[in-house]
């Protein structure tokens, strides 16, 4: 086990730290990023962190910047690997979750 980086699954067990660990996904990828990568490609995957973070109320923003990240990212698949559960959650195409603003339907 990683003691660096909290397992994201364990940490979603209340909405609150669900919400919590949504919002926290972001830091914990900037931190593993300034351990794994050199300096030189630091800044673009850094910006590219930052730009999904601001996306991440608008899932057709935050599609774009995600395929950004990730294209960005791919010498270091190792490092970013398991942060890619908690960013999918924010795509545009997981319809089967509202909206995180959205009040839950009562049926």
């Amino acid at each position: 086990m990683n003691t660096n980086f909290p397992d994201l699954e364990q940490t979603t067990k209340t909405p609150l730290a669900a919400e919590t660990a949504h919002l926290c996904v972001f830091d914990h990828l900037r931190r593993r990023l300034a351990q794994e990568t050199p300096c030189m490609g630091l800044s673009d995957l850094i910006e590219s962190v930052n730009a999904m973070q601001r996306a991440q109320d608008v899932p057709e923003q935050f599609d774009l910047r995600f395929e950004e990240f990730v294209y960005r990212a791919e010498s270091y698949m190792a490092a970013v690997r398991p942060y890619f559960p908690a960013l999918v959650g924010f795509l545009s195409s997981r319809g089967d979750q509202a909206p995180r603003d959205a009040p839950a339907k009562v049926a």
